[in-house]
C-alpha cells in the first residue's frame, strides 16, 4: 500500500496536465500512487492521462461526467488507499522534495493531522510576487477571516479527511462558490 495518495482533478486541462503529472513523477519520495479524476473533459486531457497510466503502474485514472471540483476530489479519495493525501490541481506543480519533507515531518509528529507550506506563483513561466500572509493568532481564528492554506501545499492524514467528510458538494452552501470549497474544508478540519 502506498504511503501517499496524490489526487489530481482535471477538467479540460490538456495544456497543463502533463506538467502536473511530471511534477509527481519527479518527487524524491517514491512510495505514492497517483489518481487522476477526469471530470468530464472534452479536450485531449483524457488521452494525455491515459498515456501516463499506460507507462507508469502507480498512475491510474477515473473518468466521470463533469460533477465539479469537490465531487472529483471525493471520487479520488474513494479510489485511493494511502494513509496521507496530497491534492494537486491540474494546472499546478509540486516541488521535487515536497512530499519527502512533509512525510518526514508527519512521521516525526504523529499527532499532526495535516501540514502545509507556502506556494509560489507563476504567470507566463515567470515567478510573480503574491502576498499570501501566514496566520495571525490561532488556526481557527485566522480561518474564520480568510483562507490562507493552499490545497496543493498541504499533506493530510486520510483518517482526518474521512472524519470531516471530505469536500462539500452541495450547491446550496455558501461554500459552493468556486474557490471556497477548500476554505469550508479547512474550517471543518480546524474545528475538529
Amino acid at each position: 500500500m502506498p504511503d501517499v495518495s496524490v489526487i489530481i482533478t482535471a477538467h479540460n486541462e490538456e495544456s497543463t496536465i502533463a506538467e502536473a503529472i511530471d511534477s509527481v513523477l519527479a518527487q524524491t519520495f517514491s512510495n505514492w500512487e497517483l489518481c487522476i479524476v477526469n471530470d468530464g473533459s472534452s479536450d485531449r486531457t483524457g488521452e494525455i492521462i491515459e498515456s501516463y497510466s499506460e507507462r507508469f503502474p502507480q498512475i491510474f485514472f477515473v473518468n466521470q461526467q463533469q460533477l465539479g471540483l469537490s465531487a472529483a476530489r471525493n471520487v479520488g479519495l474513494s479510489a485511493t488507499t494511502g494513509s496521507l493525501v496530497q491534492f494537486l490541481d491540474a494546472d499546478d506543480k509540486l516541488l521535487p522534495e515536497k512530499l519527502q519533507n512533509q512525510v518526514s515531518f508527519m512521521q516525526g509528529n504523529k499527532n499532526v493531522a495535516a501540514t502545509y507550506g507556502l506556494g509560489r506563483y507563476f504567470k507566463n513561466n515567470q515567478e510573480v510576487e503574491v502576498e499570501y500572509p501566514l496566520p495571525e493568532g490561532t488556526l481557527l481564528s485566522t480561518l474564520l477571516v480568510r483562507n490562507f492554506i493552499l490545497i496543493n501545499a498541504a499533506l493530510i492524514k486520510r483518517e482526518v479527511l474521512n472524519e470531516v467528510g471530505g469536500f462539500k458538494e452541495s450547491s446550496s452552501s455558501l461554500f459552493s462558490i468556486y474557490g471556497c470549497e477548500d476554505w469550508d474544508f479547512w474550517l471543518r478540519l480546524a474545528i475538529r
